[in-house]
């Protein structure tokens, strides 16, 4: 008999692992939506403050990137909140 060819070795042990991370997914997916909103919120924001005062949209990237992370991380906090309040009541 001849051995098992290393490629189908290889394709059974990836498919077990991409199962493995989309079981991991779904139990860590709502968070990372949540925080993607947050931050789209953030950005949308900073633009829209600055289109309010007719400066150029983007003038100052930093002040963007830190509205991102500051709405990413009210977005977490806010779920986070949410699901110990679920679990209280």
């Amino acid at each position: 008999s001849s051995a098992p060819c290393p490629w189908s070795l290889l394709g059974s042990h990836f498919h077990q692992a991409t199962r493995a991370v989309k079981e991991l997914a779904k139990t860590e997916r709502m968070p990372f939506n949540h925080a993607l909103f947050g931050a789209t919120v953030g950005l949308a924001t900073t633009i829209f403050a600055n289109a309010i005062r007719k400066v150029p949209v983007l003038r100052k990237p930093w002040e963007h990137a830190l509205a991102m992370g500051i709405g990413a991380v009210g977005a977490n906090a806010l779920y986070k909140w949410e699901q110990e309040q679920l679990l209280v009541s």
